[in-house]
């Protein structure tokens, strides 16, 4: 069975929509920027992909604003331009056939961080009474849930740096196993703040990058680690057969879909086998993908264990697909990435040009796939998106383009 993709929603450092994300993509406009939302002077982490020009009293309803974290402000405001752009009538849609899968790796740093502050400096009776709903990585499936009345089957899922994808996924998986007929899929981040970004930067992967010069160099020889994004991006999944029940339009399908796991990070062989059962389930060679959206995420063993894996699906092609990595423009978002590259491999369907990957000039020695250094004129039939957690949860989803 086939998933069509109907509607998108996108939140980034890049901007507040898709038409914004397409135009910074496409024109090599990164959105890491210097830390301004609090004092990084000795702080380990001063530069992130922050989303500037995002508003929540511009998204979501002022009563819920003081209840509900930032992450959960991104995720409201990416379900409802996903659910516009698809055209979903609500008042015909059965909300019983109607889920939310969505990724969130670490929960609402922001209003936890607050709470802390309230309790240590102020006392319980100051604490916010919503805190408790409001932190845990659950709590935007909950919200968009309760804004739009949604009962179907439904999950929340923490992933690591694999999450967006695994949620997008597993919501497939519900369609396909008939236990829906639409879904909201993708996932939100905010990590952003000074706890959290020093909770990740204590993990050793964060890397140290000058504020005056705020680059993330995601395949770059001379970079240490990831930089931290914040951010949403939600997808409309449906059915073939519920799609034509509305006479509705699809902006891609979803053909191939799987998830694997092994030991940890440095391995490549079940990523490589999770690629592998995705074109199968697609009935597709390795010679029909012409794009790769990949992880690239500037840690050295992460990045050599994927371009190991891609090079064994690949390297017997006669023409081997494009390799980019978005993640220069928007910071790792974790939950928020995932669905945000099958955003981005629809922009590259739209445009029919490939995203460049940022700062790749000196790539890691071990890159043998193509990368996009620049944007590449490409029209796909076939894209690749994959993603790889730290403990080696890997993820791979096709997706197949009408043109």
């Amino acid at each position: 069975m086939r998933i069509s993709i109907t509607g998108c929603g996108i939140v980034n450092a890049c901007g507040n929509d898709y038409q914004a994300v397409a135009q910074s993509l496409l024109s090599g406009h990164s959105g890491i920027s210097a830390i301004r939302g609090f004092p990084t002077e000795t702080h380990p982490v001063k530069v992130a992909g922050i989303a500037t020009r995002f508003s929540a009293h511009d998204a979501v309803h002022p009563r819920f604003v003081a209840k509900t974290d930032r992450f959960t402000h991104f995720a409201l405001a990416a379900s409802e331009a996903a659910m516009m752009g698809a055209g979903i009538e609500m008042k015909l849609l059965d909300r019983s056939r109607a889920g939310i899968w969505f990724g969130n790796n670490s929960g609402g740093w922001d209003i936890c961080e607050r709470g802390f502050k309230e309790f240590y400096r102020q006392g319980v009776e100051m604490i916010n009474p919503w805190q408790a709903t409001a932190w845990f990585p659950a709590a935007p499936q909950g919200f968009v849930s309760i804004r739009y009345e949604l009962t179907g089957c439904s999950k929340s899922f923490v992933a690591d740096r694999a999450t967006g994808l695994v949620a997008v996924i597993h919501g497939a998986r519900s369609l396909m196993r008939g236990e829906n007929d639409l879904v909201l899929a993708g996932g939100t981040e905010a990590p952003v703040t000074s706890f959290g970004a020093t909770c990740y930067y204590e993990t050793g992967e964060v890397a140290d990058v000058d504020p005056a010069r705020p680059v993330y160099r995601t395949l770059g020889n001379d970079v240490g680690g990831l930089v931290l994004g914040e951010g949403a991006a939600v997808l409309t999944l449906e059915t073939t057969q519920a799609l034509l029940r509305r006479q509705g339009s699809s902006l891609a399908d979803i053909v191939g879909v799987a998830i694997t796991t092994d030991p940890g990070a440095v391995g490549y062989v079940r990523l490589a086998y999770a690629i592998r059962q995705a074109l199968a389930q697609a009935q597709l060679t390795p010679e029909a993908i012409d794009i790769v959206f990949g992880e690239g995420n500037g840690i050295v063993s992460c990045n050599a264990a994927e371009e190991a894996a891609l090079w064994e699906v690949f390297s017997a092609t006669k023409n081997p697909p494009l390799y980019t990595s978005i993640k220069g423009y928007t910071g790792h978002m974790y939950g928020g990435s995932g669905a945000t590259e099958m955003i981005a491999a629809l922009i590259a369907a739209q445009y029919g040009k490939v995203p460049a990957t940022l700062h790749a000039e000196k790539a890691q020695p071990f890159w043998r796939l193509p990368i996009a250094t620049e944007v590449t004129t490409l029209k796909p039939r076939h894209a690749l998106i994959i993603a790889r957690a730290r403990e080696g949860v890997n993820a791979a989803l096709i997706l197949q383009f009408s043109h």
